[in-house]
């Protein structure tokens, strides 16, 4: 069963805490049997930044504007939802509107809910 991860980032940049606390949830997922996809992750990052600034590139070409890269990391955050079995979110995902946005992508789409605490 594939699991996304759902959590507080909210930083562009991440930072180790916030990647430890996305890593640790993963190996839990994986040592009950899951396969998790986890959002911090430095490959599925510098993807984003790569197609967004790919994105930017043509846009300007055809002149028109994206939206902020805060915004196209969630939309593509959508995308992968729908690639999933199931959500899980972290125990701060409360604070986080991103993670609230997800989880509600999520229930619309039917994907199983848990939360890891």
């Amino acid at each position: 069963m594939k699991v996304y991860i759902s959590g507080k980032i909210g930083e562009e940049d991440i930072s180790d805490a916030t990647r430890n606390k996305f890593l640790n949830a993963a190996k839990v997922l994986a040592a009950e049997g899951y396969e998790p996809f986890n959002p911090s992750e430095t490959i599925w990052v510098e993807h984003l930044k790569t197609s967004y600034a790919r994105e930017e590139h043509i846009q300007a070409l055809l002149g028109k504007q994206l939206p902020d890269f805060y915004a196209y990391c969630l939309l593509t955050d959508m995308l992968a939802l729908t690639k999933m079995d199931a959500i899980c979110m972290l125990p701060d995902w409360e604070s986080s509107p991103g993670a609230k946005a997800e989880l509600a992508f999520a229930q619309a789409i039917g994907l199983k809910v848990f939360e890891l605490t």
